[in-house]
């Protein structure tokens, strides 16, 4: 049976996605035809108004928002939309298969909506990571242009379901899928990889070409060793990793098939929560000869010393992304990271001085964070500049994280983005002033910041004001 699998915007354009490549070989196991439409590249990649399209990757006020996808994006790239939609139906495609994040859902709504007008017969499934939830799954399943949805993770779930379909005709109930409004099937566990050794190499080649990409992503971990307060992740997946030898052999494949394409994202929510097997891994590489360059994220750990960094430097590792989130020991311990600033601080300069550029992402506004809080972060990047490559910070968001509004008593009327507490002593506008503070100590401290790319102070000031807009505009419409 023709697959197509299909990732909307907004997420990083730069990196061929190992989720489609992963699933495309899976469903290539058992003996199904694939097809890969990377939407998000190609209307990035098409777009002439990148004011209106590329604004910034994870903004709920954008991206999230039906009304700007209808009103705004649709019209603007009215032509480049109906040429992909066409491109799909002359395929000959019978499932369509979305990959849904938490900041592509209205985008991906929209298409599929779109798709089933131009070719009722078409049969709509989503699946991806905004699919861990089950509440997500329940509100996926009741828009009428989804026929089905994959609970967790669907890379056993979803080849099985199409074997089913093509045999019978007929959507199938299986364990972690779920159809309609039948919420039956979810009070089974869906099947899941559990040794990630086992799993194929991902199948690049259904992307018809790799021309606009910087690189592939690779998968080599699910879920995390940590358990961060603000984190889904560790929640909805248990922790696995794939060997040092297995990870080896996924680059040594991906080579093999595109002996030109040597830059690597390890797409993990970390590289280094298995020291033994990274560190493996590097070894592998440096005694192998290959020249490949790879990024990451990671976490701060004792283990990150000069001399592991150095080896990882020697295997290729270019990037580290550390989520240090926060200068002050308190809101540390409010995140349970529980990592202290001197550690943070050490890590940091270790890897800029192994030839790794540190990106630290740090979170301005989390619920607990009062002005001495928000004063130690300050102080946290005047200490330690030197170590911090890229300052990448982001305003707190609670995306999916209905649990923790209710903790800290938080409203924020349906959206994650405005909310404020009750006592008005954390707000939007507040939040939106100490990120421009946080920028300007890190300007005078002389370090990079990257917010809708690299800004200068005009910039900022351009962002605030639009923000504040956007806010203000939101506020109306509540009210």
């Amino acid at each position: 049976m023709k697959v197509a699998l299909i990732f909307c915007p907004y997420w990083d354009a730069d990196w061929a996605l190992s989720s489609l490549a992963l699933l495309s070989a899976q469903l290539k196991r058992h003996g199904h035809d694939t097809r890969v439409f990377d939407f998000n590249n190609k209307l990035q990649r098409a777009s002439s108004k990148e004011g209106d399209y590329k604004t910034f990757a994870t903004s709920d006020t954008v991206w999230n928002d039906t009304d700007y996808i209808r009103d705004t994006i649709g019209p603007s790239l009215h032509e480049p939309i109906n040429r992909f939609i066409e491109e799909l139906l002359a395929d000959d495609v019978r499932v369509v298969g979305f990959s849904i994040q938490f900041s592509n859902l209205a985008m991906s709504l929209f298409l599929a909506r779109l798709i089933k007008e131009r070719d009722p017969g078409i049969t709509v499934v989503c699946g991806g990571s905004y699919c861990l939830r089950e509440e997500h799954c329940k509100m996926l399943v009741r828009e009428d242009a989804v026929d089905a949805v994959f609970f967790g993770e669907a890379d056993l779930s979803f080849p099985a379901w199409v074997d089913a379909f093509e045999k019978t005709g007929k959507l199938a109930r299986l364990p972690g899928v779920l159809l309609e409004e039948d919420t039956g099937s979810l009070s089974w566990n869906p099947p899941r990889p559990e040794i990630l050794d086992e799993m194929p190499h991902a199948d690049y080649s259904v992307f018809g070409g790799l021309e606009g990409y910087r690189g592939k992503v690779v998968h080599t971990c699910r879920g995390c060793v940590r358990r961060c307060d603000f984190c889904l992740e560790w929640r909805d997946m248990p922790y696995r990793r794939m060997s040092a030898q297995r990870i080896f052999r996924e680059f040594e494949y991906q080579l093999e098939q595109d002996p030109e394409v040597n830059k690597f994202m390890f797409g993990d929510s970390l590289v280094n929560g298995d020291m033994k097997s990274l560190l493996g891994f590097c070894d592998a590489v440096i005694a192998s000869g290959m020249e490949i360059k790879w990024t990451g994220y990671a976490i701060v750990r004792e283990e990150m010393t000069d001399a592991a960094l150095r080896r990882m430097y020697g295997a290729g590792c270019r990037v580290l992304m550390y989520g240090v989130e926060s200068g002050s020991p308190q809101v540390q311990r409010d995140m349970n990271k529980n990592v202290s600033p001197e550690l943070n601080g050490r890590v940091l300069q270790a890897t800029q001085d192994a030839g790794i550029e540190s990106v630290m992402t740090f979170i301005v506004g989390y619920p607990t964070e009062t002005e001495k809080e928000f004063a130690e972060s300050l102080q946290f990047v005047e200490t330690y500049a030197k170590g911090i490559g890229v300052l990448a910070p982001s305003l707190f968001t609670l995306t999916g994280l209905d649990d923790m509004a209710q903790r800290y008593a938080l409203e924020y009327r349906d959206h994650a983005t405005f909310w404020r507490t009750k006592d008005d002593s954390n707000t939007y506008p507040l939040r939106l002033k100490r990120l421009k503070r946080l920028f300007e100590t890190a300007q005078q401290h002389g370090c990079n910041i990257r917010l809708e790319g690299k800004l200068d102070a005009d910039q900022m000031e351009r962002y605030m004001s639009r923000m504040l807009g956007k806010y203000e505009d939101w506020l109306a419409r509540a009210a």
